[in-house]
C-alpha cells in the first residue's frame, strides 16, 4: 500500500501567551503507535504552535490525512483551520479526536452535523483506533466513503445520505508498553524549548464514577499502567532536556497527566 502523508495537531493559542502549554505527548504516542503497527516510512510530523502549522500548509504540499486534538481549549481554533484546508484542497481528510464531544449519540448527530468538515471523529484511545483508521485510508487511496463503509469500531461518522454511525468504543489497550515513548525516540525534542512543560503518564484509568470527568464512564474504570521501566526512560531523558535548556526564565516543571 502506497504511503500517504498525514500530520498530527494539538493545537494552542499564542496571541497573548501559550494557553495550553505541555508538550504533545498524546499525539506523539499516537504518531509512534501508527508508524509501528503500519510499518510506515513517512515520518508523521507534529504540530503544537498553529504559526508552524500555517507555515507548512501554506508552503505544501497539503497532506492527504490531518489530525486534531480536541479539548475545550482549542476547539474553535482547530476547525477554523480545518475548514480552511476543505476550502483549499476538499479531499484531505480530517480526523478529530479527544474528550470534548457529547456522550449520546443524539448530541453526537448534532456535533458532526455543525461542524461537517470533520470527516471521521475517534472516541476513546487513539492509538489502536487511529491507526485502524489510517490503515483503511491508505488501502483506499484515502478515499472518505470507502472509508466509512469499513465501519471502524470507535469512529464516528456522518455518511453522504446523512446517516450517523456511532459504534461503542473498542477495547483499550491492556499493555501500555506497546505504545513506544515518544519521548526516548526523540519525536518530542523539538518541544522542548522552554515553554512548554513536559506531559507524563504513568498510567491510565480510573475507579471512579465522577460525572464531571470524561474518565468517569465506566470505559475508562480498569487502570492500565506503564512499567516502571519505562517510567523510569521518560523521566531521566525529560530530566536531560530540561537540564539543557534550562534557564531563570524557562520551565523548569512537570505535569504528571495520571487521572487519579
Amino acid at each position: 500500500m502506497s504511503e500517504k502523508d498525514i500530520w498530527l495537531c494539538d493545537l494552542t493559542y499564542t496571541q497573548q501567551t501559550v494557553a495550553a502549554d505541555t508538550i504533545p505527548m498524546a499525539i506523539g504516542c499516537i504518531a509512534e503507535y501508527a508508524e509501528k503497527r503500519l510499518k510506515l516510512t513517512n515520518k508523521i510530523p507534529l504540530f503544537k504552535y498553529p504559526e508552524e502549522l500555517i507555515e507548512h500548509l501554506e508552503r505544501g504540499p497539503l497532506p492527504d490525512v490531518i489530525g486534531f486534538s480536541n479539548y475545550v481549549w482549542n476547539m474553535s481554533l482547530s476547525y477554523e483551520i480545518a475548514m480552511a484546508i476543505k476550502a483549499v484542497k476538499p479531499e484531505v481528510v480530517i480526523v478529530f479526536g479527544g474528550p470534548n464531544y457529547p456522550i449520546t449519540d443524539a448530541e453526537r448527530f448534532d456535533f458532526l452535523s455543525e461542524m461537517s468538515k470533520i470527516d471521521f471523529y475517534v472516541v476513546g484511545e487513539g492509538e489502536d483506533t487511529f491507526t485502524d483508521l489510517l490503515e483503511v485510508l491508505i488501502e483506499n487511496d484515502c478515499s472518505v466513503e470507502k472509508a466509512q463503509r469499513a465501519k471502524i469500531s470507535s469512529v464516528h461518522h456522518i455518511d453522504t445520505d446523512g446517516v450517523g454511525f456511532f459504534p461503542p468504543k473498542r477495547n483499550r489497550i491492556v499493555d501500555l508498553d506497546e505504545i513506544p515513548s515518544p519521548y526516548t525516540s526523540g519525536r518530542l525534542d523539538k518541544f522542548f524549548d522552554g515553554k512548554l512543560m513536559p506531559l507524563l503518564q504513568t498510567n491510565r484509568g480510573c475507579p471512579f464514577s465522577c460525572t464531571f470527568c470524561v474518565e468517569g464512564d465506566s470505559y475508562y474504570t480498569k487502570i492500565r499502567k506503564y512499567s516502571p521501566d519505562r517510567v523510569s526512560l521518560d523521566i531521566d531523558y525529560i530530566g536531560r532536556s530540561m537540564d539543557e535548556i534550562r534557564s531563570p526564565n524557562s520551565r523548569n516543571d512537570l505535569f504528571i497527566a495520571d487521572s487519579n
